[in-house]
């Protein structure tokens, strides 16, 4: 009983949606059997976690039917119970949403042809879509629905005194479609590089790109966005890059939180692609953007800084040689960190602080506290141990690293063939730096530096570089 799908969704319910259900169950109009609100009113008793242990299916049977079990019967009445709680969710939500509520009372005064009521009810519909700032995905879909709803009446009166709204239909259909499909586009993009499946099929997406390149749609922001979002994902195009990045500033008022959180992760996933690529130039656009939106999370102090986040912009800072501005994010910003991650993501942290300024006792003491369950974690925290122990001259020990993060990165599933490329040549170059700095190698050091500079950018390919010039 205590598993079943009934008490799954009755422990879902907050105090108020079960006071409410009990409401919903007692309703002639939803439900005329008793014994279903018997069962709820039994059930109440054990909400909210309904972990006791009388909760058995033979004893709520035995106190609401007033009989020996029967387990047809019982599986009846909670079926009965459990179709209801469906309902129940069902109008909840249905509640909620007061443009299909108008929508299905449109289409019912159309089909009663109950013109007056109709005419109000759509004029409130079309005044309030008007008062939106944003005329995105939500805007266009229901002002097609509009359109659409206010054709049908026209068309079932008879009422030819106008040109037919056929046009207005399509615009907005299309427009909805646009945004639609190019979001879709992303999205499937993006798990393509994430997955690597080899089965997403994009119908058309090149006729659309050709489409929006050829009328623009500037009279259209969101269009605009999620086109440049799109081609941000497939082309490495700086061009779309400081359009989008133009756009979003200009008009920061006009986006919701959604359409925001949209740029600003198609803006850093780019700017983290041009870095693993070697360009400077993004590694300050990607600061620029860790720091606009960490600002914009504390505006909000109810928010948490994800341990991502904030490790990010430690790391950024530090390669940009911002010493100081990462100190004052730490001391200033650990305990808006999520509680969960607080106490390694802070270490970690502090330990890239200590190894930027060269105190690698302090950083190796700092690391020493951590026990990460997150592979990525995992990975800059072993990089950093490789390189002090690089600079402690603990040979030994970086050996041992260096064999068991191999064998981690090989092994990782969760871990994108991106960054395990972009770690393990780190690892690979950084053995042989080692084995240059112990007298153990076949290489010089300029030998080993020509071919980390003629190679592709991974993780701190910059520092391996200095350590062979101070070894030449």
């Amino acid at each position: 009983m205590k598993d079943s799908k009934l008490i799954e969704i009755l422990k879902a319910l907050s105090p108020k949606e079960f006071k409410d259900f009990g409401r919903f169950v007692r309703s002639p109009f939803f439900n005329r059997l008793n014994n279903v609100v018997k069962l709820y009113d039994k059930l109440k008793k054990y909400y909210p976690d309904f972990s006791s242990r009388n909760l058995t299916e033979e004893n709520i049977h035995k106190t609401v039917l007033k009989e020996e079990f029967n387990y047809w019967k019982f599986k009846n009445l909670t079926s009965d119970l459990m179709r209801l709680a469906e309902e129940f969710l069902t109008h909840k939500r249905f509640n909620e949403n007061v443009f299909e509520k108008k929508k299905y009372l449109l289409e019912e005064l159309t089909a009663k042809q109950l013109d007056k009521a109709f005419e109000k009810n759509h004029r409130e519909i079309e005044k309030n879509l008007e008062t939106k700032k944003i005329k995105g995905e939500d805007y266009y879909y229901k002002k097609y629905q509009s359109e659409f709803l206010s054709g049908t009446y026209r068309f079932y009166k008879k009422d030819h005194s106008k040109e037919n709204n056929l046009q207005e239909i399509t615009d907005n259909f299309m427009s909805y479609s646009l945004i639609k499909i190019l979001k879709l586009y992303t999205y499937m993009l993006n798990e393509e590089i994430v997955f690597k499946s080899g089965n997403k099929k994009l119908i058309l997406i090149n006729e659309i790109i050709n489409h929006i390149k050829q009328f623009s749609y500037q009279d259209a922001p969101v269009i605009r966005i999620y086109f440049l979002v799109l081609m941000l994902t497939i082309e490495d195009n700086q061009e779309y890059y400081f359009e989008l990045k133009k756009i979003k500033h200009n008009d920061m008022d006009f986006f919701d939180i959604d359409e925001l959180y949209n740029i600003n992760t198609c803006l850093r996933n780019f700017c983290t692609r041009m870095v693993l690529k070697g360009s400077k130039l993004f590694l300050k656009e990607y600061f620029e953007l860790i720091q606009e939106e960490i600002l914009d999370q504390l505006r909000d102090r109810h928010n948490f800084i994800s341990h991502f986040r904030f490790m990010n912009a430690v790391i950024t800072s530090l390669r940009l040689k911002e010493i100081g501005w990462a100190e004052n994010f730490i001391n200033e910003n650990q305990n808006f960190l999520e509680p969960d991650y607080k106490h390694e993501t802070v270490s970690l942290t502090t330990g890239m602080l200590h190894f930027a300024r060269g105190k690698f006792e302090y950083a190796l003491n700092e690391l020493q506290k951590i026990s990460f369950e997150n592979c990525h974690h995992k990975m800059h925290l072993r990089n950093l141990t490789l390189q002090i122990y690089y600079e402690l001259n603990y040979f030994e020990p970086a050996l041992s690293v260096i064999d068991s993060y191999k064998h981690f990165l090989s092994r990782e599933v969760t871990i994108s063939g991106l960054y395990k490329d972009y770690n393990l040549n780190y690892v690979r170059y950084f053995a042989e730096l080692l084995k240059i700095k112990m007298g153990t190698a076949e290489m010089e050091a300029d030998e080993l530096a020509y071919e980390i500079d003629k190679s592709p950018e991974f993780t701190y390919k910059e520092w391996l570089l200095e350590k062979l010039a101070e070894l030449r």
